[in-house]
Formats: C-alpha cells, structure tokens, sequence
C-alpha cells in the first residue's frame, strides 16, 4: 500500500469466464454473477477495515467492460473471452484471434460515437503488444493445463506493466516476468553448461 501512500489507485474488476457462476455464459448479469466481482469485493472491505488513508477506488461495471481514461487517453479492459473472436489461426496461434477481438471492441465502441485508443485483454495467456489497438497480458500462473490444451508456446508468469504519458500516450510496454527458476525449465536458460 506504499504507492497508495504517493498516488490513487483505481481497480477495475472485470469478470471473466473462470469465475462465472453460471453453467453457460450470459450477456445479463455477467459482473454481478461472477466470483471474480467477489473477490475483487472482498479485498475492497480488506482494505477498507485495515486503513482509511490509502486513496484506493474500486469500480465494478456491470457490463464486463471497464472504461477508464489516463490523462486524456480512453482505455477498454476486458477479460477477453467476450470479444468476438475466438479459435487460433493456425502458426499464428492467439495472435491472431488478440488483433481481430481488439479490432472489433474498437469497432463496437466507435459505432456509439466512443473511440477508442488502447484495448487491454488477457483471455488467451498470450502475452502481445498490438499498435494502435492495445494489449494482451500473459498470465500471471505461467505455463498451466488450460495453455497445454490449446498447444499454446508456454509462457513464463508474466504481468503487463505500461506507461502512459500525458501527451504521448503509452511511451512504455513491459512484461514482468514474476515465475521462480525452482517453477520449471521453462524459467532456465536453455544451454547451461
């Protein structure tokens, strides 16, 4: 809670397909039907009973989209199971399915008169930085049974870390990888002698 202390932090619960309640997906009630809106809920009243000083908002958007905007730049989180793209495309893998889901949360958005500039999605444990339509985390357990079944490259557990500048827009993508040597090969370096 150190960088409370410095700045405001807003969370942005945006449910996804592992935490949903129901048997089959549904368009009403996505957030409200989700352990994934639940927990986020529950770390809110965490922090609330632990201090009042740290400036901490939580936003849950009944829709499964979270719009935001960093100095002036329009943002759209989403799980990314709800984008209107699914199934790889071959060598290509989830790549492809990130660039046409993005395009089309771009194009769902300006057809309200809302444009756009970054789309923040994670679904498909592929990590990718998409010009002019945004981002894709990996996941932050790594290598699991869900990313083995899709044949998808095994990744390390990695998180997105962004800047974002007042006039520039994002000036900054990395991944931070956050798995331990002790996880895995996947961690080591391929040729130790």
């Amino acid at each position: 809670m150190r960088l409370a202390a410095i700045a405001p932090i807003d969370v942005y619960s945006v449910p996804g397909n592992h935490g949903r309640l129901t048997r089959k997906p549904e368009s009403k009630g996505i957030a409200i039907n989700s352990f994934d809106t639940l927990i986020c809920q529950v770390v809110e009243m965490m922090l609330a009973m632990a201090t009042t000083k740290h400036k901490v908002k939580f936003y849950y958007p009944l829709s499964g989209d979270a719009l935001f905007r960093v100095y002036g730049w329009t943002f759209v989180a989403a799980h990314g199971d709800r984008v209107g793209s699914k199934g790889g495309q071959g060598f290509l893998g989830a790549i492809a399915t990130i660039v046409r889901g993005m395009h089309r949360v771009h194009a769902y958005y300006a057809g309200q008169g809302v444009t756009i500039d970054y789309v923040m999605v994670g679904h498909l444990h592929t990590t990718a930085y998409v010009p002019t339509l945004g981002f894709s985390n990996g996941s932050l357990v790594g290598p699991s049974e869900y990313s083995r079944d899709l044949r998808a490259r095994p990744e390390q557990a990695k998180q997105n870390y962004i800047v974002v500048h007042s006039e520039r827009g994002v000036i900054e993508f990395r991944d931070i990888k956050v798995g331990a040597s002790a996880e895995g090969s996947i961690y080591q370096a391929r040729n130790q002698s």
